[in-house]
């Protein structure tokens, strides 16, 4: 089987988004030999767009709102049609926020965007989140599923969303990640207004602050029953305050 989670996801090049995630992910699946009957591909929630989303389930349409999402959502439909020729199995994984221990962004993300002077609903906005270690723990049980699958000469292919089966939402992520600033900025201007001047202005800097203000500041909640049917909900039943809690005084001792 493969495991397939070489993606670019940093850059805004549209020709180096889909070099990488569409031209690479066709070419390693065109190489495979015919022993290989089930792929694990490590895809996003992104693929459901930038909206604001409430317990999405699987089954809704994709809805990609930037390149990278819909180079994404392009590997994800090469993988199935891949498996679907070979009569194999695959899973497509979209995670929403993944955190751990050596994580450089989720958290200190939080604490930038309390320090704007935006006008929240932070206990309104709730967000997909998961370990990674918990999510590595996910893949190793879905290479189990894929083995088992090829013995019973059984094909599943599947988009899973993979999360906490509960949220967190934007106010227990903000108490997570420290102490308010010292001086707290007048909240004065709606997260909306910010997004729109954005997607206006010119640059590199620009484009991402948009997508950072669209993903932190709208729900992300995805529905996991799909992959609880799966796995068994042993790792999705975790509670996500406890867990963020856990990986940032991890990342505090070292």
């Amino acid at each position: 089987m493969l495991v397939h989670l070489a993606t670019e996801t940093r850059s805004t090049s549209a020709p180096l988004l889909r070099a990488v995630n569409v031209d690479g992910t066709r070419a390693v699946l065109g190489r495979l030999p015919q022993s290989v009957h089930g792929v694990i591909h490590g895809s996003s929630l992104s693929v459901h767009g930038q909206g604001a989303q409430e317990y999405v389930a699987e089954s809704a349409a994709p809805a990609p709102g930037t390149e990278l999402a819909r180079t994404r959502l392009a590997a994800e439909r090469l993988v199935m049609e891949a498996m679907r020729r070979r009569a194999g199995s695959a899973y497509v994984l979209r995670p929403r926020f993944l955190y751990g221990a050596d994580d450089t962004s989720f958290l200190p993300m939080a604490a930038r965007l309390r320090a704007l002077p935006l006008r929240l609903a932070p206990e309104r906005v709730r967000l997909s989140v998961m370990d990674v270690d918990d999510y590595a723990e996910v893949m190793v049980r879905l290479v189990q599923r894929v083995h088992d699958n090829a013995l019973r000469k059984v094909s599943v292919r599947r988009a899973l969303h993979v999360a906490y089966r509960q949220p967190v939402t934007l106010r227990e992520l903000f108490d997570v990640a420290g102490p308010p600033p010292a001086r707290t900025p007048a909240r004065m201007l709606p997260p909306e207004v910010l997004i729109r001047v954005g997607t206006l202005l010119p640059g590199h800097r620009a484009r991402r602050l948009t997508t950072v203000l669209e993903l932190a500041t709208r729900s992300h909640w995805a529905d996991v029953r799909e992959l609880e049917r799966e796995i068994g909900s042993d790792l999705t039943g975790k509670s996500p305050t406890e867990m963020l809690r856990a990986a940032r005084e991890a990342a505090t001792e070292r």
